[in-house]
């Protein structure tokens, strides 16, 4: 499970705690009460409330003299129940019902200043059991935002944490109980913490085949390659850093829409074949992983002249499309040590996951592309920043938020 803050975006800048857990002069009573959950304000407008961890709804109503629009979620987090409370939500924008499930980021209503309040603000409680139980003086109840930020760390070092050692890793010597054998056995911990060589090539996609290279070869194919077995409208990567040398957007030619790519450094050139979409202009160039087209079915005339799937023919030193000395990718890859996987490709626009700020991987590093930003694969407030621009450019609701209608808007 995935844990994360009840509001999204960076502690302090998206939004800021305004009133923490504790003993406090009340702002409406002006006396001294203890205060059994956190008060967080932020200037988005409207600012939506998640919840920060799956769970269950146990509850959903109003308290026009306490809580106002509130819902008590029950999760159990590490092997113990918890229960959290998300008091003040605006008027009209809860949006879970009592037994429903949640998942970690399940919109659960808006902030908003209903019940005994001051202000905008969320009003936020983490209760240990599977009762939430009002009381004067706190007891059972634990300060909610250092609690996720310590669970969400913990989650990200488990997630990193090596589980089970590889027949690659680093071999240490015998050792010996002393400081030399700590410095020895610490060296090899570094070693084991470097990140993995990026392999020299990669393929287009996450995908099997349907025709390798010695087919084409034994039906004297015109340009023999592989092809993978995709649907139309996959994005397709490119296999290497390097630059486009030419494009083709007619369907005219058996080939279909085509991209031809060459590294800059050692003449390996490659050709995309069949495309629905061409998404790079010659002279390009263009990253490792980049998109560079989605897959079709294209030739001969025609939308559909082939069943769909990519063929990709790859050579070196040779000229595009002819044949001529081009070689089995496949092989090629496992002669260099079987590590060249492509990244996972995002799949057709109206199979891909909602992504926001927060969000990681291929389907964000697509996107980011798409928009002409970084790609990082990591959704921050950059990421957010575009989409939002993207949106209100093409008359969508600007919420930062990519789900399908945004989907199909990038393409």
């Amino acid at each position: 499970m995935t844990a994360q803050f009840a509001i999204d975006g960076k502690p302090g800048k998206a939004w800021k705690v305004t009133s923490y857990m504790g003993w406090r002069m009340h702002p409406v009573y002006k006396e001294k009460r203890h205060h059994n959950g956190t008060d967080i304000w932020s200037s988005k407008e409207p600012c939506a409330i998640e919840a920060p961890y799956a769970g269950k709804v146990i509850a959903v109503g109003n308290n026009p003299a306490g809580f106002g629009n509130y819902v008590i979620l029950k999760h159990k987090i590490k092997g113990q129940w918890y229960t959290t409370l998300y008091g003040h939500m605006a008027d009209g924008s809860v949006k879970v019902k009592t037994g429903q499930k949640v998942e970690a980021g399940t919109a659960l209503g808006k902030m908003g200043s209903t019940g005994t309040s001051t202000g905008k603000h969320l009003h936020w409680e983490l209760h240990k059991g599977t009762q939430h139980t009002w009381n004067a003086t706190g007891a059972g109840y634990i300060e909610p935002v250092k609690f996720f930020k310590h669970l969400i760390e913990w989650e990200k070092s488990i997630a990193t944490a090596p589980i089970e050692a590889k027949e690659t890793d680093p071999v240490a010597e015998a050792p010996t109980h002393d400081d030399a054998g700590a410095k020895a056995a610490a060296k090899v911990a570094a070693e084991a913490e470097k990140p993995a060589p990026k392999p020299r090539f990669i393929r287009p996609v996450n995908a099997g085949i349907s025709d390798d290279f010695n087919a084409h070869k034994a039906r004297k194919s015109v340009n023999p390659g592989t092809d993978y077995v995709v649907g139309i409208g996959t994005p397709v990567v490119a296999v290497a850093d390097g630059v486009v040398v030419g494009t083709t957007t007619s369907i005219s030619g058996a080939g279909g829409r085509m991209v031809w790519l060459d590294t800059t450094t050692d003449g390996y050139n490659f050709d995309y074949l069949h495309l629905s979409r061409v998404d790079v202009s010659p002279g390009q160039a263009v990253k490792q992983g980049q998109v560079v087209g989605l897959s079709g079915a294209s030739g001969k005339g025609s939308e559909r002249g082939y069943g769909p799937h990519l063929h990709l023919s790859a050579r070196i030193m040779g000229k595009h499309v002819n044949g001529a000395g081009n070689f089995d990718y496949e092989a090629f890859l496992a002669q260099q040590g079987g590590a060249a996987v492509a990244p996972s490709a995002p799949a057709a626009t109206g199979a891909r996951p909602t992504v926001k700020q927060g969000s990681k991987g291929a389907h964000v590093k697509y996107l980011q592309n798409k928009l002409g930003i970084t790609a990082d694969g990591d959704f921050g407030p950059k990421t957010k920043a575009a989409v939002v621009a993207f949106q209100t450019k093409n008359g969508l609701v600007a919420d930062g938020i990519v789900g399908p209608k945004t989907w199909k808007a990038v393409g």
